[in-house]
């Protein structure tokens, strides 16, 4: 899927490549260096593209934040808590965090954003669902949202650059 992003057409031309890809996967425990999903983020960061991955719901243990979230150049997003919930202000107590097992290179996640509870609703119903769901792969797309209107308002950005200003 990464590969179909950054070439859509397959014609070996990356010039139609997305700008921001979204990724929310859950493997815990593994260094980086040994992912084929760390290695796609760190080709799409090398080709301008940024990739926003959630940080994992394993909460404040040493080690623990997602595989592709401890990539260093992944855009890693923990969650925070919500107005409804005791954690207001704060991190989300199931939101993973640094250090990774990659942590002599970056601590993780980069930035932090709304988690939920959130309720569901089926596209075109009308009907809303009180899941109460929750979780980083629900902060992701807020933060993935957020730079791809940097990205708009600035199409010569970088990912470092959008990073930065995130």
């Amino acid at each position: 899927a990464m590969e179909y992003a950054l070439d859509p057409n397959g014609d070996n031309d990356t010039s139609d490549a997305v700008d921001i890809i979204n990724l929310s996967l859950g493997r815990p425990y593994t260094h980086p260096y040994y992912s084929a999903v760390s290695k796609a983020i760190e080709d799409a960061y090398a080709l301008g593209v940024l990739t926003v991955v959630a940080a994992g719901n394993f909460g404040n243990r040493p080690g623990i934040i997602f595989e592709a979230a401890s990539t260093p150049n992944a855009f890693a997003v923990g969650a925070t808590g919500v107005a409804e919930s005791s954690e207001e202000g704060g991190m989300a107590d199931y939101s993973s965090r640094g250090p990774s097992a990659a942590a002599q290179i970056q601590v993780k996640p980069d930035l932090v954003a709304p988690g939920g509870p959130f309720d569901l609703a089926a596209a075109g119903t009308g009907n809303v669902y009180h899941k109460g769901v929750r979780g980083t792969s629900y902060s992701t797309p807020i933060v993935a949202g957020a730079a791809a209107l940097i990205k708009e308002r600035c199409p010569e950005c970088s990912p470092f650059s959008i990073k930065t200003i995130l």
